[in-house]
C-alpha cells in the first residue's frame, strides 16, 4: 500500500531509495523492505543493497510513548520470503537464494584499509594525549539516552588520566542533535561526521567507549580495544533480557560474539552508569592486562573472518551465481518436453 507508516530506517545515513510494504490482511503484521543505492559496481552493474523485516505483532514504545510494530528477529526467514516472492514465475528462469551468516562474507573485510594505522597513525595512538572515542549510538532515541552517561564517564576518566584528545564521530543528519547533545561534556569533543574523518579517528585512536552494535566489530577490526554499553527502557529492557535468555546468547556485543570470547565488557542496563564505565576504560588508555587481553583477541579476526583472502563480495557472488546455474538445472529437468 501507499501511505502506510514506516520507521526511517538509514544505510550509512543514507534514506532508502525505496521502502516497500505488503500487508498481512492485519494492523499489527506486515512485511518491510527497503533498498538502498549505491555508486558501486560489480560486473558493470550498480550494486543495490536491501533489508527485509516483518512485523509480527504489536508493543509500546515508552521513549516514543506510542504503539509500535515489533520485528520478528528471525530475519533470515524474512529474506528467504522475499528472494522466493521476487523471482521470476516462469520455469526456464530460476532464481535461488543462497542465504549465508558465514562471518568471512562480512562486508567490513572490503573496508579493513579504512580500519587498519599506517605507521604514524599507529604511533600516534601511543602518544599523548590519547584519541578516545565516543560513539553514543546511530539513532536518536540512543543519543538522547545515552549521551549524557558517556559525556558523566569520558569526566572522570580525563580526571584520573589527564587530557583527552576527546573524538565523537556520527553522521551527517545526525550532527546538529549530536553537537547539541555533547554541548555541555566537561571535556569539549571534536566531531568526525564525514566518513573519511571517522576512518581517521579510528585508526589513531587508542581506547574508545561506544553504544551496542556493529561499531564494536568496526573497532575491534581497527584494533581499538573497546567498553561497550546500552540502555533501554525497563520495559524494553526486560523483553530483551527475556530473548537472551532463550537464546542463551553469551554477549550481546558484536566483537564477543564473532571472537566466541567476552573480550570486550559489555555494561548494560543498571550497569551503563558513568562510574563503570570510566572505570572499565580507565585501564584500556595504558599498557594493562585488560588492554592486552583485547588487542591480542582482535588479532585473531584476520583468521576467524579470512581476512586477506578473496574478497567477501566476489565470495557472495560465487554462491549466488552457483546457486542460481543449479536451479536453472533443476527448472530444465523439471519442465515438460
Amino acid at each position: 500500500y501507499h501511505r502506510a507508516p514506516m520507521s526511517l530506517l538509514t544505510l550509512d545515513g543514507q534514506k532508502p531509495t525505496y521502502a516497500l510494504a505488503k500487508t498481512l490482511d492485519t494492523f499489527s503484521k506486515r512485511h518491510h523492505l527497503r533498498v538502498f543505492s549505491t555508486d558501486d559496481q560489480w560486473a558493470g552493474e550498480q550494486v543495490w543493497l536491501s533489508s527485509s523485516t516483518q512485523d509480527i505483532g504489536i508493543g509500546f514504545s515508552a521513549d516514543q510513548k506510542t504503539f509500535i510494530h515489533q520485528i520478528d528477529h528471525n530475519i533470515d526467514h524474512e529474506r528467504t520470503k522475499v528472494v522466493k516472492a521476487t523471482e521470476p514465475r516462469s520455469g526456464r528462469y530460476h532464481l535461488a537464494s543462497a542465504l549465508v551468516s558465514n562471518t568471512d562474507l562480512h562486508p567490513l573485510i572490503e573496508r579493513i584499509a579504512d580500519l587498519r594505522p599506517d605507521a604514524d597513525e599507529a604511533r600516534r595512538r601511543l602518544a599523548d594525549p590519547p584519541i578516545v572515542l565516543a560513539l553514543p549510538g546511530s539513532r536518536m532515541t540512543e543519543i538522547r539516552r545515552l549521551t549524557g552517561i558517556f559525556g558523566a564517564a569520558i569526566a572522570r576518566v580525563a580526571a584520573s588520566a589527564g587530557p583527552l584528545d576527546l573524538v565523537v564521530p556520527t553522521v551527517p543528519h545526525l550532527a546538529t542533535l549530536v553537537r547539541e547533545a555533547v554541548a555541555d561534556w566537561a571535556v569539549t569533543p571534536r566531531l568526525a561526521v564525514q566518513p573519511a574523518d571517522k576512518w581517521a579517528a579510528f585508526r589513531g585512536a587508542r581506547a574508545a567507549l561506544a553504544a551496542s552494535g556493529t561499531v564494536t566489530l568496526e573497532l575491534a577490526l581497527a584494533g581499538v580495544p573497546t567498553v561497550a554499553a546500552y540502555r533501554l527502557h525497563a520495559i524494553e529492557a526486560i523483553v530483551a533480557r527475556l530473548i537472551r535468555i532463550q537464546s542463551r546468547l553469551p554477549s550481546v556485543i558484536l566483537a564477543n560474539l564473532v571472537i566466541g570470547e567476552n573480550v570486550v565488557p559489555e555494561l548494560l542496563q543498571e550497569d551503563c552508569t558513568p562510574e563503570q564505565l570510566a572505570d572499565a576504560l580507565l585501564p584500556l588508555l595504558s599498557d594493562t592486562l585488560q588492554r592486552r587481553r583485547q588487542i591480542e583477541a582482535f588479532g585473531r579476526l584476520d583468521d576467524i573472518m579470512a581476512i586477506g583472502t578473496e574478497a567477501p563480495s566476489a565470495k557472495a557472488a560465487a554462491i549466488v551465481i552457483d546457486a542460481a546455474r543449479r536451479g536453472r538445472h533443476a527448472a530444465a529437468i523439471s519442465e515438460p518436453r
